[in-house]
């Protein structure tokens, strides 16, 4: 667990159940993070792995479509019956005026960047 985390597009507030911090990270530092630890992807929209690829370098696809996270007894984020402690977001940053509609796919063209932020759990 020591060197693994999770990673995606978003994360659900309603699954903190204990202190978490939240950074604002570097694109560069998540690449090193991809390419040097254990890592498990819940990426849920399919129409941006494409785009997300190229710029990590990695492939997100999850291992199955829009996987679902959990919380352990402990109030920790599981996926796959794996308890994490890290969790690397990469959240869209839209054109100006950009709203996306409720239960509407973004497309890519949509996006001009993309912000990382690290959670940590306590």
């Amino acid at each position: 667990m020591q060197n693994s985390f999770l990673t995606g597009n978003s994360f659900p507030l309603n699954l903190i159940r204990r202190t978490v911090w939240i950074e604002p990270e570097t694109l560069e530092h998540y690449r090193t993070r991809l390419r040097e630890a254990v890592w498990e992807s819940y990426w849920g929209h399919a129409n941006t792995l494409h785009a997300v690829n190229a710029i990590t370098g990695s492939d997100l696809t999850p291992a199955q479509p829009r996987p679902a996270l959990a919380v352990d007894e402990e109030g920790y984020p599981m996926l796959y019956g794996k308890t994490y402690r890290e969790c690397w977001v990469l959240c869209p940053e839209y054109r100006e005026g950009f709203r996306p509609a409720l239960k509407e796919e973004v497309s890519a063209d949509n996006i001009l960047s993309w912000q990382v932020l690290r959670i940590d759990w306590e």
